[in-house]
């Protein structure tokens, strides 16, 4: 298994909708940052830093509705539109 980061991390105040980039095929929002992966695993991803949610086919745009702050750290789960 193999991560490349795609140039996108944004902090989470400027959480919003972001664009999902042509590439990836995962994306996770941890420690305030979303960060977009390429894997040629299928399904959820589980890793040290946080878990990696599969992106489904055809979805353009992901954004964090519900995230949660621990006081530690800021994760969520995704939501994808087309």
């Amino acid at each position: 298994m193999k991560y490349d980061k795609i140039d996108l991390e944004q902090k989470i105040s400027d959480m919003g909708e972001y664009e999902i980039p042509s590439l990836a095929t995962h994306i996770r929002l941890f420690a305030g940052k979303v960060s977009f992966g390429i894997s040629d695993r299928h399904g959820d991803l589980k890793t040290a830093r946080g878990k990696f949610f599969q992106i489904p086919p055809g979805m353009k745009r992901v954004s964090f509705p519900e995230y949660i702050n621990d006081g530690n750290h800021i994760y969520g789960r995704p939501q994808f539109t087309r």
